[in-house]
């Protein structure tokens, strides 16, 4: 029996951010890309969003966010910072998941990775923020990022590393809907990955919960991510029904992940055996379904 595959893709960096390799149909598909760039669904470098920010000071600010700080040198592998991160949580106890734009490259989306996230239970985000702030000979604390697409970030801890153009963030599981956060939502280790990395249901569901929840603000982020997922790893109607419990979120990732839904994101002519998708190339989407955690 062949082992589950992991979603084909490279980290890399373009224009001082790091991102992972599009996979193959997607480099083929630009527009796709350019369709997601117009309506502001993908943050792109030089993109400069409105703030209430003094314009010359809105852009050095956002320089330092893509570029980082003078003599910073940029960080093409994230494993080793990982790694360092493990070993501070796992010392102090506090159970910890990959989230964010890393999380979404994982499971196929064409996000540029604009920093790392470590989500913790909400009970452990002062403990979790104390750990970094503690390491301070590899890390300072660091404002919010200033782009209004990080603006749902900004009451969260945020630090630089020194040296190194790359920014972490911490959230609470609630802010994903991921509470309570356990191991049992991860999936297995992979060796030369120090990340836990969710199963795509949880992730989804959480997501999906927030995006209909009426007491946020954020609608048109969390479909946003919703709908990176959906279209990164083929998500349909009978994923939905084997992984999503009945409600109002499941509800709105069939809604969704519907043909006409998808032929309005990705287009009419991304057909595969009459199924609307991301991926046409036999072996691409062989590896997108078996991708670890997907199912």
């Amino acid at each position: 029996m062949s082992l589950p595959a992991v979603c084909p893709m490279r980290r890399r960096i373009l224009n001082g951010v790091r991102t992972r390799a599009i996979p193959p149909l997607q480099r083929q598909s630009a527009n796709v890309i350019q369709r997601l760039g117009s309506r502001n669904r993908v943050p792109i470098p030089g993109a400069l969003y409105t703030t209430s920010r003094n314009g010359s000071d809105f852009e050095k600010e956002y320089h330092i966010d893509l570029e980082g700080l003078p003599g910073d040198v940029q960080s093409p592998e994230f494993e080793p910072v990982y790694k360092h991160i493990s070993r501070l949580l796992n010392d102090k106890k506090i159970t910890w998941t990959v989230t964010g734009d890393d999380l979404l490259n994982y499971y196929g989306a064409p996000k540029l990775v604009t920093g790392l996230e470590v989500c913790v239970a909400a009970v452990d985000l002062d403990r979790a923020k104390s750990v970094f702030t503690e390491a301070s000979k590899w890390c300072m604390p660091f404002r919010p990022a200033v782009s209004l697409s990080h603006k749902i970030f900004e009451k969260y801890p945020r630090f630089k590393l020194h040296g190194v153009n790359l920014f972490i963030t911490v959230v609470p599981d609630t802010f994903y809907g991921l509470d309570p956060l356990t191991a049992e939502k991860f999936i297995p280790a992979r060796h030369g990955d120090s990340r836990p990395i969710l199963y795509l249901k949880y992730h989804v569901a959480g997501i999906a919960e927030r995006y209909t929840n009426k007491d946020q603000n954020h609608t048109t982020w969390w479909g946003m991510m919703l709908e990176f997922l959906i279209d990164g790893m083929d998500i349909d109607h009978d994923w939905c029904q084997r992984h999503l419990d009945d409600g109002a979120g499941k509800d709105s990732v069939m809604k969704k992940s519907t043909t006409a839904a998808k032929i309005n994101r990705i287009g009419k002519l991304k057909f595969y055996e009459g199924i609307v998708t991301c991926y046409v190339d036999d072996e691409i989407r062989g590896m997108v379904l078996n991708t670890l955690g997907r199912d």
